[in-house]
């Protein structure tokens, strides 16, 4: 049997840029959301919060999701959702943490967000047939 520690350790290394740049959004608030849909599909999601934004994109040829923090996209394809659901509740919520998931075939297909004051993850992006779908987390 392989050992699952060295394997995760080489998973934690290639995904820490991603990780890493959750750090510079950290109690920075959620000022809008905005969306691109292709085809009926959602294809793209942007966070913004301030002068960063965390940028959702859904690669239809892996199924997997591109998630990076940089400077807001000024794509006009963009429409504003926060005021949609699930969005509202998190509207000028600090962001708080990021988490990234690799399914069992080796994809990373989501991404947990947390927002607010505690440890647990609020959303969940994943890609499934070529579409960022949005899940709300509740721990209870």
């Amino acid at each position: 049997m392989p050992n699952l520690g060295e394997r995760f350790v080489k998973a934690a290394i290639a995904l820490d840029p991603v990780l890493a740049s959750f750090g510079s959004i950290t109690g920075q608030r959620l000022e809008g959301v905005r969306a691109e849909h292709c085809e009926g599909l959602l294809v793209q999601l942007v966070l913004d919060f301030g002068e960063q934004s965390i940028i959702a994109v859904a690669d239809a040829d892996y199924d997997t999701l591109e998630l990076g923090v940089g400077p807001r996209p000024r794509a006009s394809e963009l429409v504003e959702v926060i005021s949609k659901p699930p969005w509202p509740i998190y509207r000028a919520q600090p962001f708080a943490w990021g988490w990234l998931t690799i399914n069992q075939q080796g994809y990373v297909d989501g991404a947990l967000l947390g927002f607010g004051d505690d440890i647990y993850p609020k959303l969940v992006l994943n890609v499934m047939g070529s579409e960022i779908k949005v899940g709300t987390i509740n721990f209870g």
